[in-house]
């Protein structure tokens, strides 16, 4: 519970920070780059939270780094706090937690599509507008591969789910049969 705080507390300071100036788009296009960074060169992340090196020269890496991408001050503050107080561990959650920030604002939402076989491109748009059409918003499907659904597919919207697998059906069948005997 507390790492939620936290999260959404440095993700909250962050956006905002960047939605007062008007650049929401400039942060996630930041956030995007050093989290690629990061994933691509998970020394870097250990170094960063590691107890052995100071966090002076934890700073200093980052200062050297956003020098390099070219990157403004307010985003190297940001790194530079998380370092100072202990909590740079919690970078990829703020990360997430800024995506749904950033997805909100422009009215989007992720929604994982679950499915036994990757759909055809008619089928997933035919899904995607009467969704968005259901919801109101614009949906970024992030699709999984899912065999024990057994066919149809599940969709999760936040805290909404949208059954229609023959796994469900079969589920459902179970529980009738056994009600009648």
């Amino acid at each position: 519970m507390e790492n939620n705080v936290i999260v959404k507390r440095y993700g909250y300071a962050l956006f905002n920070i960047y939605r007062d100036e008007s650049k929401i788009d400039i942060i996630k296009e930041i956030f995007d780059q050093f989290i690629d960074i990061l994933n691509k060169y998970r020394q870097l992340y250990d170094l960063l939270n590691s107890p052995v090196i100071s966090k002076k020269e934890k700073v200093n890496l980052l200062r050297d780094l956003m020098n390099i991408m070219k990157i403004d001050g307010d985003f190297l503050n940001f790194l530079s706090l998380l370092i100072i107080n202990n909590r740079f561990k919690y970078i990829f959650d703020i990360y997430k937690f800024i995506i749904d920030l950033y997805n909100e604002e422009n009215n989007k939402v992720v929604a994982t599509l679950y499915v036994t076989d990757e759909p055809e491109v008619s089928i997933l748009e035919q899904l995607k507008h009467e969704l968005e059409k259901l919801i109101q918003y614009s949906i970024i499907f992030d699709i999984k591969v899912k065999k024990d659904i057994l066919g149809g597919f599940v969709v999760i919207i936040k805290d909404k789910v949208i059954d229609v697998s023959i796994r469900k059906t079969l589920n459902e069948l179970v529980l009738n049969i056994k009600g009648e005997i």
